[in-house]
């Protein structure tokens, strides 16, 4: 390489001795990234959203090799999943998957996955290696920010943070893909001006309301009627 800043060729020895608890991925940065890229299109699906933020995550899955020791992670984190090949499978997967919107959806996932390895080749100090394993050669900037460094934990808090405060910018978090109608609640709860009974539809306070049955809210109006006339369909009391 010439100079000391810029792009250039690594290999397995440039791969950073890091203490095993510095060598864990920073997830949530890739995870944050993604579940942008996912709501910057308000026609996207929730399914659509997963498979945006999926794409962002799936080069860490040869971080499984952790399992196996750090030796393992050392020797093949940044190979099996950082590579066109991988980014060949997230293309196919994304055409089938997607549903409408197809061909957007297909350049929203492979923009998810490349900022991962283009955030990896900045930002982690591990060299990658795009056309394994065909070629174990390695690509890095330098100088690196390794794994550890004070900007890489800032950007952890920062996308926790962030992905937590999507429920005030898109009134949704990542927590749709686990548990849709807790997101769907607590999104509610942080808007009140716009709260509503799910029993009758009238306007309503959590100070004065309960969640019910199905992650629904009721009114205190809705509550003292099914406790006054002992009629509880809608699985308040």
């Amino acid at each position: 390489m010439r100079g000391r800043y810029g792009f250039a060729r690594a290999n397995m020895l440039d791969r950073p001795d890091l203490p095993c608890h510095s060598m864990v991925m920073h997830l949530e940065t890739h995870l944050a990234i993604g579940w942008a890229l996912g709501n910057v299109f308000p026609r996207f699906s929730r399914r659509q959203r997963l498979l945006v933020s999926l794409a962002a995550l799936l080069p860490d899955a040869d971080g499984l090799s952790y399992l196996a020791g750090a030796t393992a992670y050392g020797n093949w984190h940044h190979t099996v999943g950082h590579n066109v090949f991988a980014s060949g499978a997230v293309l196919l997967l994304a055409g089938l998957l997607a549903g409408r919107h197809r061909m957007l959806v297909i350049l929203v996932t492979q923009l998810a996955f490349w900022s991962h390895l283009a955030g990896d080749c900045f930002m982690s100090g591990w060299p990658v290696e795009f056309l394994w394993p065909v070629s174990r050669q390695g690509w890095m900037f330098r100088p690196a920010i390794r794994l550890d460094h004070p900007a890489n934990i800032a950007l952890a808090y920062a996308s926790w943070a962030f992905m937590a405060g999507s429920w005030w910018i898109w009134r949704r978090t990542p927590l749709e893909f686990i548990w849709p109608k807790l997101d769907a609640l607590v999104s509610r709860a942080v808007h009140p001006s716009t709260l509503t009974c799910d029993i009758c539809g009238g306007p309503m306070s959590l100070k004065r309301g309960r969640v019910i049955k199905g992650m629904r809210l009721a009114c205190a109006e809705c509550i003292t009627a099914a406790v006054t006339t002992g009629r509880d369909q809608n699985g308040i009391v």
